[in-house]
């Protein structure tokens, strides 16, 4: 859905309204983390896992979800979110961080 209406509004000239005359005509991609589920009680292998300083452990669903922007402009291009899960290997969850390489990387 997130694809075919992108290319849609590519289309239509829609997209080329929203490129930065001053950033050498780029698309300029703002990024923010969102918390869609979270339970201290139900989880599975894809949660992010939250150990509290009281022992609680709060299992959640977090996602980065990019849209293209435009400065002055109120309206906004919403692209597909990434949605994050822990990553092994790593002792800090960043995944909002790996997250965000496939989309600018």
């Amino acid at each position: 859905m997130y694809r075919s209406g992108f290319g849609f509004l590519q289309q239509e000239g829609v997209v080329d309204s929203f490129r930065h005359d001053e950033l050498d005509n780029t698309l300029l991609v703002a990024l923010d983390g969102t918390r869609y589920f979270s339970s201290e009680a139900i989880h599975g292998d894809r949660c992010m896992v939250t150990r509290h300083r009281d022992g609680r452990v709060t299992y959640a669903h977090t996602a980065l979800m990019p849209a293209v922007v435009k400065p002055k402009c109120p309206q906004v291009i919403a692209l597909e979110p990434e949605f994050t899960s822990p990553q092994d290997g790593h002792e800090k969850q960043d995944c909002e961080s790996a997250a965000a390489l496939p989309i600018h990387g």
